[in-house]
């Protein structure tokens, strides 16, 4: 599904996949926000970087999402896991 977005906001989007790139938290939980909605994968994929780096509010997050398995139970327990190897 693609999202659709004017030109500054591609824009912004691209320095801000830059940055989360880069490695920098607060880049890919923003990016994690705002592909909550739209694309699961990439929003589970964000979210999870962001959470093993230490990142309070993608924590709190992570475990909302393994807590009520809106993801499936068997994927929310998988990425817990891997989260939990990485610490």
């Amino acid at each position: 599904m693609a999202i659709e977005y004017g030109e500054g906001e591609m824009c912004n989007m691209h320095y801000l996949i830059k940055a989360a790139d880069l490695g920098i938290p607060e880049a890919k939980h923003n990016l994690a926000l705002f592909y909550m909605g739209h694309e699961k994968e990439k929003y589970l994929h964000y979210i999870t970087l962001t959470a093993s780096q230490g990142h309070f509010k993608a924590c709190v997050l992570f475990v909302s999402l393994s807590i009520h398995a809106k993801c499936g139970l068997t994927q929310s327990l998988i990425l817990a896991n891997l989260t939990l190897e990485r610490t």
